[in-house]
């Protein structure tokens, strides 16, 4: 059952106005009327829970629907034995999912991670609206959705982060591919039955036909469920996310941080018009990515426009709260203050030469591209080898010929020459990442070194790719990198999806450090302008006692 907390004494402490401006910001609510949002309001309860409590337990009867209002809360299930999370909500965002749906009981456990005001909201009241409002109804479903696709175990690797959309693509694509093979079918068996009434073609060529076209129908939709099934778009609090894979020779996914946004667009045929999808268009100030057929698309572009336009209201937030203690600090007419704060700055660039140049990922090829290289050198080798043993045991004439040992020596020598030359080929292929730069390298031996760099923040997307059965098996594939009109691109590396995680961490790491060197500068320029403000004040205030 869900936990029972006094509510009128929050409403005190939460004022209208703070309830309404929140309400207004969290998806779908915003798209309600004031009357909407003051009905709203006047039937929803604020409650307070403390760090630890349960909101409400897997199993319990789903008779609320939760806005965080303040705090941290997080979703989790009970699998063997283990807890597992599923989603971490945060100010402004909601959860209690399953009291969208209808007769339905919780299927996962709300925990408060840290102390929290929540507001709660009837399910009665949540279909009053839904009945009201079509469209409000529309964006309901896609939470629902994407709060039961939370439950796959392929995304357990994101339960740090809060997921906000997570959808397949349209079923109309998928039953689209089906209708077309069904056609070729029907096509080649027509054709086919014709030949045959035309004495063209025997029965029992008929009969196979129509036998060999069913199976490779019958795989081919396997093969498009699969693909359709395994094709993701996902949003969460700092990123857009597209997962796909095929059935064995393609497997990819593409980030982009909500920050590098500009702007969004719909495409939609008549068709996607009437199945309510369409392709969903993000644009960033490199370039642009589609996101093809996803379902009620008016709805998720709404959405994501509003989660793009929190992210940048929060970092604005930042960016003053952290400012103003910048002007706190500096303002403070005490001299240890302002000599502590150049010393952090001084302390600080030493420290970030060090910090800068060392590389936190250096990376190769994978080994079956030096395995390729090497193969044809290797093969002469061993070729050459055997042929002189060869030679040698049925005492051939070259076996005691000083011509033959030379030619031998020198095709041994050369082809052990290619192949030292084919694996520093591969050894000087590198790619390294530090936290300011991405580095390819790549250096011919006894040639000349190729060098490309590029500044870690003006990442605009990351996406990987492996190609086919070898790259599946081996976990190896290529990671593309966006940065401002260029791309770089580490090819054929071992586990990519990891080192795309990876460079989305180092990204959000540096986006992070070049803000606190900015502010710290910022400090140091303050504290400066405060330290000649004072000497002026000081000298004015010696003269004024002086003429006096």
């Amino acid at each position: 059952m869900e936990k029972k907390r006094i509510s009128y004494t929050y409403f005190m402490l939460v004022s209208r106005e703070n309830l309404t401006n929140l309400i207004h910001k969290v998806f779908p609510f915003n798209h309600l009327d004031p009357e909407s949002i003051k009905s709203l309001i006047e039937r929803s309860e604020v409650v307070f829970f403390k760090e630890g409590d349960l909101v409400y337990l897997e199993g319990a009867a789903a008779i609320n629907f939760y806005l965080v209002y303040e705090g941290v809360v997080e979703i989790f299930v009970e699998e063997h034995k283990n807890l597992r999370r599923l989603n971490i909500l945060h100010d402004g965002d909601c959860f209690g999912e399953d009291a969208l749906k209808q007769n339905a009981s919780r299927s996962s456990t709300a925990r408060i991670i840290k102390g929290s005001l929540l507001i709660k909201i009837p399910k009665k009241l949540i279909d009053e609206l839904n009945s009201e409002n079509s469209g409000l109804a529309k964006s309901f479903s896609i939470l629902s959705t994407a709060y039961d696709k939370l439950f796959n175990l392929k995304f357990r690797d994101l339960s740090q982060e809060t997921i906000y959309y997570l959808g397949h693509p349209h079923y109309f694509g998928f039953f689209s591919k089906v209708l077309l093979s069904l056609f070729i079918l029907l096509i080649t068996v027509l054709a086919a039955i014709t030949l045959a009434i035309n004495d063209l073609l025997s029965r029992p060529v008929v009969i196979g036909v129509f036998v060999l076209g069913s199976v490779l129908l019958f795989l081919q939709i396997i093969w498009q469920y699969f693909e359709w099934k395994n094709d993701y778009y996902l949003i969460t609090k700092k990123r857009v996310i597209n997962l796909a894979k095929s059935l064995i020779n393609f497997d990819s996914k593409f980030e982009i941080p909500l920050a590098a946004v500009n702007n969004l667009e719909i495409k939609r045929s008549y068709l996607s018009r009437i199945f309510e999808f369409g392709d969903l268009i993000i644009r960033t100030y490199t370039g642009e990515t589609k996101l093809k057929n996803v379902p009620l698309v008016a709805e998720v572009q709404a959405f994501l426009e509003l989660l793009v336009a929190k992210d940048k209201l929060t970092k604005k937030i930042d960016e003053r709260k952290t400012f103003e203690k910048i002007v706190n600090v500096a303002l403070t007419p005490d001299e240890k203050s302002l000599e502590f704060i150049n010393d952090q700055v001084d302390e600080k660039s030493d420290l970030e030469d060090r910090y800068i140049s060392s590389p936190i990922i250096a990376l190769r090829t994978h080994w079956i591209i030096l395995l390729k290289k090497v193969l044809l050198p290797t093969m002469l080798i061993m070729s050459i080898i055997l042929l002189a043993i060869f030679f040698a045991a049925n005492g051939m004439p070259i076996n005691g010929s000083s011509l033959g040992i030379i030619l031998f020596g020198l095709i041994l020598f050369s082809a052990m020459l290619w192949w030292l030359f084919q694996f520093f080929d591969w050894w000087n292929d590198q790619y390294l990442v530090t936290n300011e730069q991405i580095i390819d390298v790549y250096r011919r031996p006894f040639g000349t070194e190729n060098r490309r760099t590029a500044p870690i923040t003006n990442i605009q997307s990351i996406r990987f790719e492996r190609k086919g059965i070898l790259g599946l098996l081996l976990n190896f594939g290529t990671v593309h990198i966006r940065v401002g009109d260029d791309e770089l691109t580490f090819d054929n590396i071992s586990n990519p999806s990891k080192i795309q995680e990876r460079l989305f961490a180092i990204l959000e790491r540096s986006i992070s450090r070049s803000k606190k060197t900015e502010m710290t500068q910022q400090q140091q320029n303050l504290a400066e302008m405060i330290d000649v403000y004072h000497q002026i004040k000081e000298r004015k205030e010696e003269d004024h006692d002086n003429n006096n």
